[in-house]
Formats: C-alpha cells, sequence, structure tokens
C-alpha cells in the first residue's frame, strides 16, 4: 500500500506555570524559572519537528520530559517525534508506561492510535479512535485519525467526507487540510487537490507536511533507499543438479509520489548460468490511478528472457461501507523474447481489504500466449494478514501458465510467506512454494529475501 503514514500534530498551548498561594518566594521564582524552561523547550523542539528535523526535536522533547512535572504531555509528543523516525515499538512501550498513571489521558490514546496506524495495524487503530470520538465527539485530532485511517483502508471518499466536517468548523487546521489533499488526490481530483494544498500553504508554508507534499523535501521517518537481497533454492524431481537463483536489488524514492529500482540477478538452472537486469520506475502513486513500468534484459541469455517489458496500473474500484471493506483492481500486461519465441501476459487482480481487520484478499486472473502462439487461462486466489506489528503471513494458490526454459506449461502453485520486521531498518521473507507443470516436473523452491531500508 502506498500511502503516507506519517503527519505532524498540532499542538495545544499548555499550562506551564500554577502559583500557590502562600508559597514561599524562593520555591516559586524556581518553579516559575522551570515552567518558563519546558515551555520553551517544548516550543523549540515544535518548531524542529515541524521543519522536518526529527533527531533534534526528539532530544528537545527529552529535555522538556526530563523536567515536566506532569509526564503526560511531553510523553505524547515525545513518542510521536521517535515514531516518526521509524521507532515504533520505542514508542509504543513509552506510551504504555505512561499510559500507566494516566490511564484515560486522551493524547496518550491518540498518539498510540497512530502509532498502531502507522504500524499497519488498522484494527486496533480504528478502535482507540472511536473510543475517543465516543466520549468526546468533537474532538479534532480524533476526527482527523478516522480520516487517516480511511485512507489507509483506500477510503478516500469517506476519509473527504470526515476532513470537510473538521475544516467546517476549523478552516485552518493544517493536518485536516492536508488529509483532505491526500484524499483529493486519491480520487483523481488533481485540481482541487492543488487548491487544498495552496490553502494548507498559506496557513504554514514552511511546514514538512506541505513542503513534503510540494516535492521541496522528504518526508521525514520515510526511508528513502532500499537494499534488498535474496537467494531461492528449487528442486526438482528428474533433474540431478538444483536451481540457485539470487538478487540484488536498489531501490530510490525520489517523493511521496516516484519510486525507482534497479534489480541484478544472477541464476543456475539446468546447468546453464544467466545474469539479468531489471529497472522499474513507480509513478503517481499517491494518485487514483499508481503505475508501473518495468523493462529487463538478459545478455546471451540462455534460459532467460532476452528482453522484457511490463506495465501495471491500478485503481480503487469500491470503497465498500462500515461493513464491507475497499476493493482495488490492478492491471498489467508483459511481453518477453526467449530463444523459443514471443511469449504474451495479460493479468487481472483483484486486492479486497476488510474492514476493521488487518487481513486482505487477492484474487486475480490472467491469459498468456506461449511461444506457439496457443492462448492459456488461469486464475489465483491468496489470503493475507498483518498478525502484529512486525510480523506479516499469507497464502496462496495459482492454476495457469508458467514459462521455465522458454517452455510454457500449465502449472498448478501452492505458496506461503513469513515477513518479519527485525528493528527499524531490517526486513526479512521466507517464501515457501510447489510448482507442479502438467505431464512434467514438480518444483519445491525456498526463498530468503533480506530488505535494509534507510
Amino acid at each position: 500500500m502506498n500511502t503516507v503514514r506519517r503527519n505532524a500534530l498540532s499542538c495545544r498551548p499548555f499550562l506551564l506555570c500554577v502559583v500557590i498561594s502562600g508559597a514561599l518566594a524562593l520555591g516559586c521564582s524556581t518553579a516559575m524559572a522551570q515552567s518558563v524552561d519546558y515551555d520553551s523547550l517544548l516550543q523549540t523542539a515544535i518548531g524542529q519537528r515541524n521543519a522536518g528535523n526529527m533527531p533534534a526535536a526528539e532530544q528537545t522533547f527529552r529535555q522538556a520530559w526530563e523536567i515536566a512535572d506532569n509526564k503526560s504531555e511531553a510523553a505524547y509528543l515525545l513518542a510521536l517525534v521517535i515514531a516518526f523516525q521509524d521507532r515504533y515499538e520505542e514508542a509504543i512501550t513509552l506510551l504504555d508506561a505512561t499510559l500507566i498513571d494516566y490511564p484515560q489521558d486522551t493524547n496518550l490514546l491518540l498518539a498510540k492510535a497512530r502509532v498502531r496506524s502507522y504500524q499497519g495495524l488498522l484494527q486496533e487503530a480504528g478502535d482507540l479512535a472511536e473510543r475517543i470520538l465516543a466520549a468526546q465527539p468533537q474532538n479534532q485530532e480524533a476526527r482527523n485519525l478516522t480520516a487517516r485511517i480511511a485512507l489507509y483502508q483506500r477510503r478516500p471518499a469517506y476519509a473527504k467526507m470526515l476532513l470537510e466536517d473538521v475544516l467546517a468548523s476549523s478552516p485552518n487546521d493544517l493536518e485536516a487540510l492536508t488529509g483532505l489533499y491526500d484524499a483529493e488526490l486519491a480520487l483523481g481530483n488533481n485540481e482541487q487537490a492543488s487548491t487544498v494544498l495552496a490553502r494548507a500553504a498559506s496557513v504554514s508554508p514552511t511546514h514538512i507536511d506541505v513542503l513534503s507534499r510540494q516535492g521541496a523535501a522528504a518526508q521525514p521517518g520515510i526511508p528513502m533507499h532500499a537494499w534488498i537481497t535474496g537467494f531461492e533454492r528449487s528442486r526438482t524431481d528428474g533433474f540431478s543438479s538444483h536451481w540457485n537463483d539470487r538478487f540484488l536489488e536498489y531501490r530510490h524514492r525520489y517523493n511521496l509520489r516516484t519510486e525507482q529500482s534497479l534489480r541484478i540477478s544472477h541464476n543456475h538452472r539446468f546447468g546453464e548460468h544467466d545474469t539479468s537486469i531489471e529497472s522499474s520506475l513507480l509513478l503517481w502513486q499517491q494518485s487514483s490511478t499508481p503505475l508501473e513500468l518495468t523493462l529487463g534484459a538478459t545478455p546471451d541469455a540462455d534460459f532467460s528472457a532476452t528482453r522484457s517489458a511490463r506495465a501495471a496500473i491500478s485503481t480503487r474500484l469500491s470503497e465498500g461501507n462500515d461493513r464491507i471493506g475497499s476493493t482495488v483492481m490492478s492491471a498489467s500486461a508483459q511481453g518477453a523474447r526467449y530463444r523459443t519465441g514471443n511469449i504474451a501476459r495479460l493479468g487481472f487482480d483483484l486486492e479486497h481489504y476488510l474492514r476493521n481487520t488487518d487481513a486482505w484478499f487477492t484474487l486475480g486472473a490472467g491469459m498468456v500466449r506461449d511461444e506457439n502462439k496457443t492462448n492459456i487461462g488461469g486464475w489465483r486466489l491468496g489470503a493475507n494478514w498483518q498478525s502484529t506489528a512486525n510480523l506479516r503471513v499469507g497464502i496462496g494458490y495459482s492454476e495457469g501458465a508458467e514459462t521455465e526454459n522458454g517452455i510454457t506449461s500449465d502449472t498448478s502453485s501452492t505458496s506461503g510467506y513469513i515477513t518479519y520486521r527485525l528493528g527499524t531498518s531490517w526486513q526479512m521473507q521466507l517464501n515457501l512454494s510447489q510448482s507442479r507443470r502438467e505431464n512434467s516436473y514438480t518444483r519445491d523452491s525456498t526463498a530468503l529475501t533480506l530488505q535494509y531500508r534507510y
């Protein structure tokens, strides 16, 4: 899901000094000096955060937290800045510890809901936001968060309705304005989105949430670079040698809408070696129709495609409602040239996101025109679940045409994967699959992928 998961928060002025009648003059002046220090630190940290300097903001918020008499506000602000830097579990630990002393603090609960939404745990995030709205129907931050969760759930029209309601009473609410910009963009209303962004810029022209959407700055907390490496080993009955495939990929995100990747693969199959190069470009990732373009080539190919091209585009079919989740459709077309001839593929996939859960299903159908100019149809079905903040699992089954060594054959496949997040930058994925080629062999594969983002 290509969505923006961070938003700087507006902050309310905090009452910093309480003068107790009859207090000693020295004690009163000391308390007032401490309050002034806290207020100054808080405002400095908020300015650093809004400018996108999260490490500096974290350091200043920590200083404010140390001298605060009431830890709830400082903990709430500090936790979010930690989360903006992708250290979600550290932020949750701080919030949970503070909630022990302030169990009903609305800001702490909202901060926890935000961090959970960043982690993809939308069910827990939504439940927390709705719980706060039930007690405080006009809580602006909770209303903004509910709209942001709707955007994550691919429901921009619903998010737009919620945000326009917020702006009706608070026309300069920056979070509502940037959220409305994202919603209009996701709906394909580019002109309206530009108008909303201009409104946001007039409210706070140097805020990181405005600058990042203008393309003038990177959104803090979103990794701009990624290195991915993987190894796959396959065993086939009827062949004495194993297949060993390996790759190295670099991804660079230019801004919130554009990303490019370059992959080099070295594969050993059938006793032969092929080295392939592939480059992809992701465009309009925040729009209503994200596009992916891929080109590949294999010099002196033995079993791989000598050259290939692929294009894929997606669009939202339905937002559903409070009981039925949203559905996204993707269409792709691919052409590849092998030593045996040309092969073309056309595919359609549906992703359905279940409302109030962290699960989604995929259903696909496609057609392959093989090297003999024979058309072969196929279908696929998958289920995915974000079971915890760090763990995602999925299973799939497919029947259709698969090309190996330039030969296309009807194949049925069963697969499963486990993705586990290792800290703030590392992620590991394990894939297991079995493919059964008609009137031929069965292949069992194990693949391990490691990703580093920064």
